[in-house]
Formats: C-alpha cells, sequence, structure tokens
C-alpha cells in the first residue's frame, strides 16, 4: 500500500490512498497476480477557519475470503471494482454549532443503477444552561433495491462526577424495497451509561430497541474497561 498527505497550496489539503495484492491462492494453486484492491483521494478546501468544501473518489474492490474446514486461505476472490464519488461541506457558524452536509455516488458493473445518498447532520457541542451535546440527522438513500429516509436525534451528557456519561438516542428508519420484499419501518431507541468503578476502572453498559409493527427486538451490551 501507499500513502501520501500534503498542503498543495494554502488552505488546500490533500491525501491518496492506494493499495495492491501483490499474491493469491486459487483453488491452492499460489499465483502472483497485481491486482487493485483499494483506492481513495480527497481534497479539502478550508478558506476559513469555520468553513471547508471536500470531494472525494474511491475504487474499491471488496475481498472475499473462503475458508476451508483447516483454517487457512483456500482461495481469494474479488468482486467487480466499485466506484464512488462523494463531495460535502462543513461548516461552523458559531462556536458550539456544527453542520456537514455531503451527498455520495456509487456504481459498480452489474448494477442495475448507480446508488445515491445525501447526508445533513447538525451538532450542538453544549446547549447552554443544559450543559447537553446534541446530534441530529438526516439520511436519505437511492439504490437498485433500496429507497429510504432515516431520520435520529442523539443527547450526550456529562457528569463531572465518577466521569459518568449518560445518552438517549432514537432514530427512525423507512425504507422501501424496489425487488418486492415489502417495506422497513422501524422505531429504534437507545439508551448508554457509562462510569468511573474506581481508579482507571469503568463500566459501560448499552440498550437497543427495535420497534416494529410486527416484531420488537432488544439488545444489552456490557463491559468492564481498564486505562493503563
Amino acid at each position: 500500500y501507499f500513502q501520501h498527505s500534503g498542503s498543495l497550496v494554502r488552505n488546500l489539503y490533500s491525501f491518496a490512498s492506494t493499495e495492491l495484492d501483490l499474491y493469491q491462492l486459487k483453488n491452492n494453486n499460489a499465483q502472483n497476480k497485481l491486482s487493485l484492491t483499494n483506492f481513495y483521494t480527497m481534497m479539502r478546501y478550508s478558506p476559513i477557519r469555520a468553513l471547508s468544501f471536500y470531494i472525494s473518489y474511491d475504487a474499491r474492490r471488496n475481498v472475499l475470503y473462503y475458508q476451508t474446514f483447516k483454517s487457512y486461505v483456500d482461495s481469494l476472490s474479488s468482486n467487480n471494482l466499485r466506484h464512488g464519488l462523494r463531495g460535502g461541506i462543513s461548516l461552523r457558524p458559531f462556536s458550539n454549532i456544527f453542520i456537514n452536509a455531503n451527498s455520495g455516488y456509487n456504481y459498480r458493473t452489474g448494477d442495475p443503477q448507480p446508488s445515491r445518498n445525501y447526508n445533513l447532520s447538525m451538532t450542538f457541542s453544549s446547549i447552554p444552561f443544559l450543559n447537553i451535546s446534541a446530534n441530529a440527522l438526516f439520511t436519505q438513500i437511492s439504490g437498485s433495491y433500496v429507497k429510504g429516509n432515516t431520520y435520529g436525534i442523539k443527547f450526550r451528557k456529562y457528569i463531572s462526577f465518577n466521569s459518568t456519561s449518560l445518552m438517549l438516542g432514537y432514530t427512525k428508519i423507512r425504507y422501501n424495497y424496489t425487488s418486492g420484499f415489502g417495506n422497513l419501518d422501524q422505531d429504534v431507541g437507545t439508551a448508554e451509561v457509562y462510569t468511573r468503578i474506581t481508579g482507571d476502572l469503568f463500566f459501560s453498559i448499552y440498550y437497543e430497541g427495535i420497534f416494529e409493527k410486527k416484531n420488537t427486538s432488544s439488545r444489552v451490551f456490557s463491559g468492564i474497561n481498564f486505562r493503563f
């Protein structure tokens, strides 16, 4: 792989990364074959500190590994090269407000039509008098097999006592499947508590509930972290 980053001119930042496969196994036969796995390049321009524009392009070949019962890689297969183009704008009108809008276009040979997505998010790093951070987002996707929107909002509260962090979130998902598999309508609620037990020992618990008209499911994750 090869990577490069730098500033071409004042306020113009660039980044490029590429990965190449040099070796693969196919039907238990070793092959030295040069294959592009991933290429990504991005340019970001910031005329002022509170405003920036960016555009990126990537060509990605997702690598699939098929393993045998002997637990070693038997063969390697790559799907068709996928091309993606993305552009966006980031704005900071006030010290505690961040706005980001971007759009993406992806195409892969064999797809009936390209996929497009549009994203808009707004973050309040600190709501006055409440000392709570909030993030609201909207995503719209349109592809060969699915079209739909996602709306979400998340609140986070930091408490100095025991270095505690509390989070509450809600997401609304509405997808229409174009291949005849019906629609997806979900309400997703999340909650998290992260707190110090003692010293460098921390405890966390996370809840996620997915609510549909006919089905409801829940997941709970908990963990203990130690910081060295």
